[in-house]
């Protein structure tokens, strides 16, 4: 819950374990392997234990954020039913053979690509949904519809994961549609590190997910698994060297951490509503500026202070629409649609 740090030097952490009982753990060496921020947004891709709200420890800690205004998101995600929401429909599917249709069975994707929908690039796909849904064409649970029920059954079952937990959550593929729509999925910002994945606080590094400046604009799809491997291994090679180099100094910390559930009932709807408004597919300027001013705003408030996490969250998404706010192009998975002259070159490349 938090990084121990002093003067731009890692101590240690403090961990909360599942009774809230709070622990400080002293160490030289902290390693961020903490994963993105798709929690922040309510529904996602991402396991619920990676909350979001890391970027405030980060922060807190003393270490520098980067590229935290680019927030991919994942195209056709399970939007029903409960039991399947954020397991990812493989876009290959297109390819298979599959289509998507709006609420009123139209295969809507066709405007824009009369070839049909295998090998739409993601970018499209979640710009032409997020099109429907604001046409009051989307479904019941604010997506669309992937059609599948002509695909071989044997092809479906070749995606076990996904057919499984479909079937598992009473979908048969073959005789119903499945809604989808974009989620937050991946997240190309985050702590700031060098070569050696050491952050601007020495002997706090991050690894994977926790780290930006490493994708651009854009993560490439696919990657995933390799750069956190790749990144962990890097890692671990300079801590190992920086070990032999430390002396060992011992510094005590007071345990700071509050909880409040009520607090956090209270603010963290607010704060993730705001978030997936404000930092979707496509970004406005006066949006972003507002609901900077509302969550700023709400960090003036004491009540806050009460519970450690519910600040965390709203800090972490402050982080998010400041840079957006201040990116005035669209580049990577920051869209901005209130520069219509860079939004049209755009929007023209992905199409191609």
């Amino acid at each position: 819950v938090k990084v121990l740090s002093e003067k731009n030097k890692v101590y240690g952490i403090t961990v909360k374990d599942k009774k809230g009982n709070l622990e400080n753990i002293y160490s030289e060496t902290v390693i961020a392997a903490w994963g993105g921020v798709g929690n922040l947004f309510g529904s996602s891709t991402y396991p619920m234990d990676i909350k979001g709200n890391t970027l405030s420890i980060a922060k807190k800690a003393g270490a520098d954020l980067i590229d935290v205004e680019f927030l991919e998101y994942e195209p056709m995600v399970v939007a029903y039913p409960p039991g399947a929401v954020g397991e990812p429909c493989p876009t290959a599917m297109l390819g298979e053979g599959a289509h998507l249709l709006n609420s009123k069975g139209e295969r809507f994707l066709l405007k824009v690509r009369p070839q049909g929908e295998a090998g739409s690039p993601k970018t499209l796909l979640n710009k032409q949904i997020w099109k429907e849904v604001n046409l009051g064409n989307g479904t019941e649970h604010g997506g669309v519809y992937v059609d599948l029920r002509h695909i071989d059954r044997e092809i479906l079952k070749a995606y076990p994961w996904f057919f499984n937990r479909l079937m598992d959550n009473g979908v048969d593929l073959n005789k119903q549609l499945l809604e989808v729509s974009p989620m937050a999925h991946s997240f190309s910002g985050g702590i700031k590190v060098d070569s050696n994945y050491e952050s601007t606080v020495k002997g706090l590094y991050a690894i994977g997910e926790a780290c930006g400046g490493i994708h651009g604009a854009c993560r490439c799809a696919g990657n995933a698994a390799s750069q956190a491997v790749l990144s962990g291994l890097l890692c671990g090679e300079a801590v190992v060297k920086a070990i032999a180099d430390k002396t060992g100094e011992k510094k005590e910390f007071p345990i700071e951490y509050n909880m409040d559930k009520e607090i956090y009932n209270k603010y963290v709807p607010q704060l993730k509503e705001i978030a997936v408004k404000a930092l979707g597919i496509y970004r406005d300027g006066k949006i972003l500026e507002e609901a900077k001013k509302t969550i700023s705003n709400m960090l003036k408030n004491s009540e806050l202070n009460r519970d450690t996490e519910t600040l965390q969250i709203a800090e972490s998404i402050y982080f998010m629409l400041k840079a957006a706010s201040e990116r005035k192009e669209s580049r990577g998975t920051h869209m901005r649609l209130d520069y219509p002259e860079e939004s049209k070159e755009f929007e023209k490349e992905i199409t191609i």
